[in-house]
């Protein structure tokens, strides 16, 4: 199993009061509803008292975990670690441009920018503003890059800053291979190293990611975890 697990999600963190309706059954599309059979699965793995629930003009709800939360249930020291982190999720021309922020303490909003490589500056160098701020320790990374085609190897030659992006990610979605137009993220990374390289710059490192969505159903198709991670020194 994981040693470590950073959770995200797009433009929010793990904290606060947040509520989500518990339906009868998933009436479909996205993102998936909390239904009642998943909140009596949730309640027989973790114990009847772990979800909270209440009723809200006849319509049940349930609080979502905090990480607060998560972490005095699963944490054990020593042994497995839970880290906050943010998907920064911002777009340029219409096309999706993300940044994982791992670790950080506050929540970054998407810093916008002219350009594709500009928003993914503007965004990496705001996780490395507030470590530069707060002293804690953060790594931001740049998200599936070929998820509708948003990044090119091009944006990511001349970023500047400690540098990471996904050459993996296990979303089925991401389109990790490229196709016969778009170089898939092996030969994207190729290209950014012999540029960078050729210019002085320090390497891209590459990351290998889960991109979980998907805890009910197990199967090729599905954004399931244990697909993608990372291994450190520690």
């Amino acid at each position: 199993g994981y040693d470590f697990l950073a959770l995200s999600d797009h433009n929010i963190l793990s904290v606060g009061e947040k509520w989500i309706k518990v339906l009868d059954e998933n009436p479909g599309g996205w993102p998936p509803s909390m239904t009642k059979a998943k909140l009596a699965d949730v309640r027989e793995r973790f114990g009847a008292d772990w979800p909270i629930t209440r009723i809200v003009e006849d319509t049940l709800e349930m609080a979502l975990a905090t990480l607060p939360k998560l972490k005095k249930k699963f944490e054990e020291p020593g042994k497995f670690l839970m880290i906050q982190a943010e998907e920064i999720t911002d777009k340029y021309d219409g096309n999706p441009i993300h940044v994982n922020a791992t670790n950080l303490l506050e929540l970054i909003p998407p810093q916008g920018g002219n350009s594709t490589h500009d928003v993914l500056q503007r965004n990496i160098d705001a996780v490395y503003k507030q470590r530069k701020e707060t002293g804690q320790t953060m790594l931001a990374h740049v998200n599936h890059p070929n998820f509708g085609w948003g990044i090119v190897a091009e944006n990511l030659i001349e970023l500047r800053g400690d540098t990471f992006f996904e050459v993996y990610n296990g979303h089925p979605g991401v389109r990790n291979w490229g196709d016969d137009a778009h170089p898939g993220t092996d030969r994207m990374w190729d290209i950014v190293l012999a540029m960078r390289l050729h210019q002085g710059l320090d390497p891209l490192f590459g990351l290998a990611v889960d991109d979980t969505h998907d805890y009910y159903k197990h199967k090729i198709g599905k954004s399931n975890p244990g697909r993608g991670w990372v291994m450190v020194k520690a």
